[in-house]
């Protein structure tokens, strides 16, 4: 996980007890997000949210809560997809 990777914030059924007890990160489920930072696996800050947040600075998210798209992010599944290839 690095800078300017794509995720997918994981839809959840029960919302993790560190998220915002308000329920202020919920809307991020589902969303494809940009990383911005990653301190830790428990640190990780995005592009899409710097305006929310205690601050306005952002959530920190941990790296848990994202998941690939289609493996977007592997440069050989990249590649196939590109020639064709299915695995």
């Amino acid at each position: 996980m690095k800078k300017g990777d794509k995720y997918r914030i994981k839809i959840r059924s029960k919302i993790p007890s560190r998220w915002n007890p308000d329920g202020l990160m919920n809307k991020y489920m589902g969303q494809v997000v940009t990383i911005k930072n990653c301190y830790s696996s428990t640190c990780v800050r995005i592009e899409e949210d710097q305006h929310d947040g205690v601050g306005a600075g952002g959530w920190t998210w941990c790296e848990e809560d994202f998941e690939l798209i289609n493996k977007i992010n592997d440069p050989n599944t990249l590649f196939k997809q590109q020639r064709g290839g299915n695995s």
